[in-house]
Parts: structure tokens; sequence; C-alpha cells
């Protein structure tokens, strides 16, 4: 008898280290300024977003729950490829994904991702940043390079770029 509350009695410290630690990641994710979903890896359903997902993408929670990922990558492919690179490397970190706010725009991530046991099933975790500015610096550099690479003026041997 006295077995049987002791395993009664460390069970039920087990289910409330297992509740205590949920708390600890919902209060820790909801007030995180980076951006955190959970999608189911068999059917691409989304399982979970935080508050900054919500915000920075413009979709409300209830658009984005139980809908399917794919619905928010700017081209579908780059969820498959995602995907394809995460079975092969087991984590990512800094991976770049274009994605689509609610009203289309697109939008860029610099996400760290793994694979997550989630409900049972397996799940991809992501963590993001939003790296939409740095991406449009990154163009326009590009194109003012190509724009003066056929300006002689531009070349370090021009008379006036030795003054």
């Amino acid at each position: 008898m006295i077995g049987y509350f002791q395993n009664v009695s460390e069970r039920k410290r087990a289910e409330n280290a297992l509740k205590e630690s949920e708390e600890r990641f919902r209060a820790l994710a909801e007030a995180s300024p980076v951006i955190i979903s959970v999608t189911r890896v068999s059917d691409n359903i989304v399982l979970y977003v935080n508050k900054s997902y919500s915000d920075a993408m413009g979709y409300k929670y209830e658009d984005l729950i139980g809908k399917p990922a794919l619905n928010v990558y700017y081209d579908p492919a780059e969820r498959k490829a995602l995907i394809d690179t995460l079975n092969q490397q087991g984590f990512l970190q800094n991976y770049e994904v274009r994605v689509k706010k609610a009203d289309g725009m697109p939008f860029w991530a610099s996400s760290s991702v793994r694979f997550v046991n989630f409900g049972g099933e397996r799940a991809v975790m992501g963590a993001s940043l939003d790296i939409s500015e740095r991406k449009k610096i990154e163009n326009d550099v590009g194109r003012l390079n190509r724009e003066t690479a056929g300006d002689p003026r531009m070349r370090p041997d021009h008379r006036a770029c030795q003054r």
C-alpha cells in the first residue's frame, strides 16, 4: 500500500513539473519579440504561433492555427526545401526563407528550426527574425553595383577616382 501512494505521489510531482515547464515555455514564447511557430510535419498544419508571429505577419491567431503552413510561404516549394534540408541536417540555423504577410507582401525571415515532439506528433519548431530590411539593402547595393559596373568613371584606374 505504501508503494502505491509513493507511485501516485511521484506521478503527481511529474505531472506538476510538466505543467510548470509548459507554462514557462508558453510565457517565454508569448513574451518573446522573436517570431515563433510550430507546424506538424505530416500535413504542414500550423499548431502554434506566438503574438510576435501574428503581429509581424499581419495574420490573426485564429486565421493560422489549424491551417496549412504552405499558405504563408511566398513559394510553397520553399517549405519543401526547408524540410528537406532539415531532414538532412537535423537543425537549421539562420536559414533564410521568403514568406508572405497576410496582405500578400513578401517578408524575409532568418529562421532557426528543429524537429520537436508536439502533442505526440513530429513537428517543426521555428524561431525567426525579420530580415526584410537587410534583404532590401542587399538588393539595392547589388543593383547599384550592376548599374555602375559599366561606368568607366567608377573604375579605380579612372582619373576622377585618383584625385
